[in-house]
């Protein structure tokens, strides 16, 4: 899909959104995860929210799918996102338009927890299959909270070349899964500052 980046936003807001005017092809997703680096302590753990965005050729029209994790981490050793060694996205088959979910979302890390692969979303899945090409572009914006830890980034790496069409390393990553999924929700993508510009340049235009 053709996207559009959005820089300096706050938390809530959308970095990357599909280009509604562009036409052309609407497959893939947009995968948005927010964690909260501060411990809730009536729930017992970090919560983390997944958006995904896609476009449904059923509806013919944007969708998106949140899902809201907690991760029950009790020790300090464990803060989120400190103690991330890897977002993992894979997905057991090929997908293309309108598949049901095919693929998932983990997290793996350390400290002192014994959870150290973290299930946080189902996404629908994407048309890979015999595919050399990385996600097309990823943005970070990363608050690091605590004077004795370091913040960084690895580069993307990906897995391709599924042998007839199945991809091991989803199950395998499967077979080692907590399940901290609490809720998804599914609705009608709403980009809230193309509104804002349908709105100013009605107000111009009158």
């Amino acid at each position: 899909m053709t996207t559009v980046a959005r820089m300096g936003r706050d938390r809530d807001a959308f970095t990357l959104v599909p280009d509604q005017a562009a036409g052309g092809y609407r497959i893939g997703e947009i995968i948005d995860i927010t964690f909260d680096h501060v411990r809730d302590a009536d729930a017992g753990g970090y919560h983390i929210r997944v958006r995904e965005i896609y476009y449904s050729n059923a509806e013919q029209k944007w969708k998106m799918k949140t899902t809201q994790a907690l991760a029950p981490e009790t020790s300090s050793n464990n803060g989120y996102p400190v103690c991330v060694y890897a977002v993992v996205y894979e997905q057991y088959q090929d997908g293309g338009y309108d598949t049901e979910d095919r693929g998932a979302l983990w997290l793996l890390h350390g400290g002192n927890s014994s959870r150290g692969c973290v299930k946080i979303a189902t996404v629908k899945g994407v048309h890979c299959f015999e595919s050399i090409y990385p996600f097309s572009g990823y943005y970070l914006d990363m608050e690091n909270t605590n004077s004795w830890a370091l913040a960084g980034a690895f580069l993307p790496a990906t897995m391709h070349l599924h042998c007839n069409n199945v991809n091991p390393a989803y199950y395998g990553f499967s077979s080692m899964e907590s399940n901290i999924i609490v809720s998804e929700a599914v609705e009608d993508f709403v980009d809230p500052e193309a509104e804002e510009e349908t709105t100013e340049e009605t107000i111009t235009e009158e």
